[in-house]
């Protein structure tokens, strides 16, 4: 399932020291936790090297003969905000967990016409979803791509995986700023960075 906003509020409640929320309720925290997402896209826009969010989302324990991807992607789960993907990996469920276990696939225009096999090998983006040749197996999946975040307009709206604690001690620094407590401002600033 794919982290929301009310995560990271209560993360940020906590770095506040008002976990009994009675400043820090949601209402009061959704916009700095925007806000420190918007800070964090335009960090990564200016970076050539990014020019996007990116982070790596693991589905564990893909069924056998899983052709699409596309309920991932619905609300709510791991995928959703996904947008491009760069680079891919699978390997087979369970076994030692090491990182050579992963194996490359690679990327199609159009899938080959195939029977299912040991491993998918390949996927290919389609109609906003990702879909595979079709193991003979359960698989876990690594995908390394590029996310969209959303408004944060209520405790439910997604956030970009991975970015939480990032958001937290931003949205930390800038109540903590907007507080006049500039000493633990700028400490979750170098935290956030």
């Amino acid at each position: 399932m794919i982290t929301q906003a009310g995560y990271v509020a209560a993360q940020t409640a906590a770095l506040l020291d008002d976990q009994v929320r009675s400043f820090a309720t949601d209402d009061y925290l959704l916009p700095f936790i925007q806000l420190a997402q918007d800070q964090l896209e335009q960090e990564c826009l200016q970076n050539p090297n990014l020019s996007a969010l990116m982070s790596t989302v693991i589905l564990p324990d893909v069924p056998a003969g899983t052709y699409s991807l596309a309920s991932y992607f619905d609300q709510g789960k791991d995928l959703e905000l996904l947008v491009d993907v760069i680079s891919m990996k699978e390997r087979t469920v369970g076994g030692l967990r090491q990182e050579q276990d992963w194996n490359y696939m690679n990327r199609v225009n159009d899938l080959p016409t195939i029977q299912p096999v040991a491993f998918n090998s390949y996927y290919a983006m389609r109609d906003g979803s990702i879909v595979l040749s079709g193991a003979d197996q359960a698989m876990d999946l690594r995908i390394f791509g590029k996310f969209s975040p959303q408004k944060i307009t209520t405790i439910d709206s997604p956030i970009v995986p991975n970015t939480s604690a990032i958001l937290s001690f931003g949205a930390a620094a800038l109540v903590s700023m907007s507080r006049g407590n500039d000493t633990m401002a700028n400490w979750y600033e170098k935290k956030r960075i």
